[in-house]
């Protein structure tokens, strides 16, 4: 079991690869930033044609051309933003590698890997959807199991985009091999959870002003700045689950937490 400080070192070494390597901030913020944008104007649509994109999934509620419109989008956002992390995993990939990486290269290795990549974000679409409608159940057993398989899927879900990246493996191959690391990795991707969380909270918070402007431009304002905080989130996330990954499957190369000298020392120590 890693310490927590070895995590969050861990955590800190993710973002000293991304400030090296400034590119990948400026393709995560590119294409998050293009994401919002284009989700911004389909509701924007929607709303003027009084078409209403669903916030929940309850059949009840909505009819299955409602449920339907907002699983294709759910589906579209979660393939939109995989190939982004995919794209910056390949090119961490890379720099572990051989200490540099072509962005280029990196695209289009996501791009030849796309249908892979949309059949992993259907399937985490499927799911995502299930675990949501049992989460909104009206007892109280049902919130608790679907809390808890929400849990269970995550980490069992955590390295399916780094195998991906790394192996080229297709999503079962690669969630079930992800799902036999959590025995080792549960510990880290919780502490990991928990750090991401509290860093990136604050930075959302400076977020609120924007609510409260009064700027004919301030909803642009908002939109750009929110999606410089998701996409150096979205980045820091990715890289730290591929270095995560490495660590786990003993292939890491450059970014440890503990390097080779501190721990021979510790065992010689003991």
């Amino acid at each position: 079991m890693r310490s927590i400080g070895d995590v969050f070192s861990q955590i800190g070494d993710a973002f000293s690869v991304l400030w090296e390597h400034k590119k990948l901030l400026v393709f995560s913020y590119a294409g998050t930033l293009a994401l919002v944008l284009c989700f911004y104007k389909i509701y924007l649509r929607a709303d003027q044609l009084g078409f209403e994109i669903p916030d929940s999934f309850d059949p009840s509620k909505y009819s299955l051309i409602h449920l339907g419109a907002a699983v294709a989008l759910a589906i579209a956002g979660n393939f939109s933003q995989n190939l982004i992390s995919f794209v910056l995993i390949r090119c961490f990939l890379e720099i572990n590698d051989k200490n540099e990486c072509s962005l280029i290269g990196a695209l289009l290795s996501g791009i030849l890997n796309s249908v892979s990549i949309l059949l992993w974000s259907v399937l985490e679409t499927v799911v995502g959807v299930f675990l949501r409608f049992v989460k909104d159940s009206d007892s109280f057993l049902g919130r608790v199991a679907g809390t808890l398989m929400s849990v269970a899927w995550s980490a069992a879900a955590y390295f399916v985009l780094p195998i991906m990246a790394a192996k080229g493996a297709n999503p079962l191959k690669a969630l079930d091999e992800s799902s036999e690391l959590v025995s080792t990795t549960w510990g880290a991707q919780a502490v990991g959870a928990f750090g991401f969380g509290v860093i990136y909270f604050f930075f959302y918070l400076t977020t609120i002003p924007f609510l409260f402007s009064k700027s004919p431009f301030a909803v642009y304002y908002f939109i750009g700045y929110v999606s410089l905080i998701l996409s150096v989130h979205a980045a820091h996330l990715a890289v730290f689950g591929a270095d995560l990954y490495l660590y786990a499957a003993h292939e890491r190369k450059r970014f440890r937490a503990i390097d080779d000298e501190s721990l021979n020392s510790s065992v010689r120590a003991s």
